[in-house]
């Protein structure tokens, strides 16, 4: 009879840990930056002399949230917010606003995220060699 409870609590302990820990936050804030940076939106308005500036908030474990400014409006008319991004932090999905219905998505940005949560997942790698 004991035997047959020992792996049931060895489980459940397994399961708890795991259940609690939560997935690990895979991207930083420079990784926000460049994802951000890089959205279809952003590049335009650089090209036409913009001069954007990213203020970071935190969203819970997994998201950041990035409010773009732009920092130079005597270069371009416009002045003043340029954008509220979100991003998971998990797989580097972008969206504007806090709107996940209204994704923003490149070739360039998929290639980025991509280098990004490889590097990342080498990192946590050597991290737990360590």
């Amino acid at each position: 009879m004991r035997l047959s409870v020992v792996p049931i609590c060895v489980a459940f302990c397994v399961t708890v840990l795991a259940h609690g820990q939560g997935q690990p936050v895979r991207l930083d804030k420079d990784d926000v930056w460049l994802l951000v940076m890089n959205s279809p939106a952003l590049l335009e308005a650089e090209s036409r002399n913009a001069c954007p500036e990213i203020e970071f908030t935190p969203v819970g474990r997994d998201r950041m949230q990035a409010l773009v400014r732009n920092q130079c409006p005597k270069k371009l008319p416009a002045s003043g917010t340029m954008g509220m991004y979100t991003v998971d932090l998990l797989d580097g999905r972008i969206w504007f606003d806090m709107d996940e219905t209204k994704p923003i998505d490149s070739e360039r940005l998929q290639r980025l995220r991509t280098v990004l949560l490889s590097r990342q997942q080498l990192r946590a790698q050597c991290r737990a060699e360590r």
